[in-house]
C-alpha cells in the first residue's frame, strides 16, 4: 500500500502558493492549528475545506486526496457565456458523433460560439 502523504502535499502546495498556515486558515475558514493538524496527517479536512483548497491551489480534489495528477482549468475569470461554452464543449466533444471526421451540426455551432465568445 502506498504511503499516505496528504499532509505533505497540502504543505507543499501551500508553500508553492506563498501562503502561511494562517493565511490558508483564514481563506478556508479554519484555525491555524487545524491547518497544522492537516499537514501532519492528524486530521482530515471536511469536504468544504477540501473544495476551498482545491480552488486556492488550482488542483483537482483527486490530486489533493490521492495525489493523482488531473488537469484542471481555472474558469473563475471567465464570463458566464464563456463558462457555459466550455461545459457544452466538454459534453459534446467527449461523445463521438459516429460521422467519421466530419463535425456534427452541434459541434459546428459550438465552434461558431468559440469564435464569438473567445475571439474577442
Amino acid at each position: 500500500m502506498a504511503e499516505y502523504d496528504f499532509g505533505r502535499r497540502i504543505a507543499r502546495l501551500r508553500k508553492k502558493a506563498k501562503l502561511s498556515q494562517k493565511q490558508l486558515a483564514d481563506r478556508i475558514g479554519r484555525s491555524t492549528s487545524t491547518i497544522g493538524y492537516y499537514e501532519r496527517d492528524l486530521a482530515l479536512p471536511p469536504i468544504d475545506a477540501l473544495i476551498a483548497m482545491s480552488e486556492i491551489f488550482h488542483e483537482s480534489l483527486d490530486y489533493l486526496i490521492f495525489g493523482e495528477n488531473s488537469n484542471t482549468l481555472d474558469i473563475g475569470g471567465l464570463k458566464s457565456g464563456q463558462k457555459e461554452l466550455l461545459i457544452d464543449l466538454t459534453a459534446e466533444f467527449a461523445t463521438p458523433t459516429g460521422h467519421g471526421p466530419k463535425y456534427s451540426n452541434t459541434q459546428l455551432e459550438l465552434l461558431r460560439r468559440i469564435y464569438t465568445e473567445l475571439g474577442r
